[in-house]
C-alpha cells in the first residue's frame, strides 16, 4: 500500500529544458553536447578481477534518479550496503527508462515521468597486470518533481529488503565523490 497523494500534474517542470531519451547504448549519449559526461579507469587486482568481472558482466550498469519535490528537497535512499545515495538500480538488456520508472514508483509510489539525461558516466575496469576489461554506465536522469514528501509504505527496489528513505534539503555529511556530485546536479 501507498500512501496517498494528489495527482501530477503532466506539464513539464521545467518546460525549457530538452527531453533526452535513455537510449539502449548509453555510450551514444557522449556525442549529446548537453550531456555531461565522464569517463573513470580503475584497476582491479587481478586475484579479484574474476569475481568482479563476472558480477559486472551481467549488468549494463546503473540508472541513477534525482528526485525532488516541489520544496526542492531531494530523495536519498539507504539500501543498507551503500549507504545515503541517489536512488539507484542495476539495468539488464537496455530497460534504462523502465528501471528509473520503478525507483521511484517503488520509493515513493508516485508514476514520475522522466524529464531528461544529466550526466553518463563509463567505467572501465581493468585487470592490474592482465587482459581483463569490463566496461558498465551510471546514467543519471533527472525525475519530473513530486508533490509532498511521498514515501511508499514499504520502499524497496534493486535492493534485498526495503530500502530507507529521505527527503532532505541538505546532504549528509558522509555523502562523497560520485555520490555527492551526482547529487548536486538537483541542487
Amino acid at each position: 500500500m501507498y500512501l496517498e497523494h494528489a495527482p501530477m500534474s503532466n506539464e513539464p517542470a521545467h518546460p525549457d529544458a530538452p527531453t533526452r531519451e535513455i537510449p539502449a547504448d548509453p555510450e551514444t549519449l557522449f556525442d549529446d553536447p548537453a550531456v555531461d559526461t565522464e569517463t573513470q579507469t580503475k584497476e582491479i587486482d587481478a586475484d579479484d578481477f574474476d569475481d568482479l568481472r563476472a558480477e559486472l558482466t551481467a549488468v549494463d550498469g546503473w540508472v541513477v534518479v534525482g528526485l525532488t519535490n516541489e520544496a526542492g528537497a531531494l530523495l536519498l535512499m539507504d539500501d543498507g550496503t551503500h549507504g545515503w545515495t541517489l536512488p539507484a538500480v542495476s539495468v539488464r538488456d537496455g530497460d534504462w527508462a523502465d528501471r528509473a520508472h520503478e525507483v521511484v514508483d517503488g520509493l515513493t509510489g508516485w508514476t514520475s515521468d522522466l524529464e531528461t539525461v544529466e550526466r553518463v558516466r563509463r567505467i572501465d575496469y581493468h585487470e592490474d597486470g592482465g587482459d581483463g576489461r569490463v566496461t558498465v554506465h551510471h546514467v543519471v536522469v533527472r525525475a519530473e518533481p513530486v508533490t509532498g514528501d511521498p514515501v511508499a509504505a514499504e520502499p524497496t527496489v534493486g535492493c534485498d529488503g526495503t530500502a530507507e528513505v529521505d527527503w532532505v534539503d541538505a546532504l549528509p555529511s558522509d555523502v562523497e565523490g560520485v555520490v555527492r556530485d551526482d547529487a548536486a546536479l538537483f541542487r
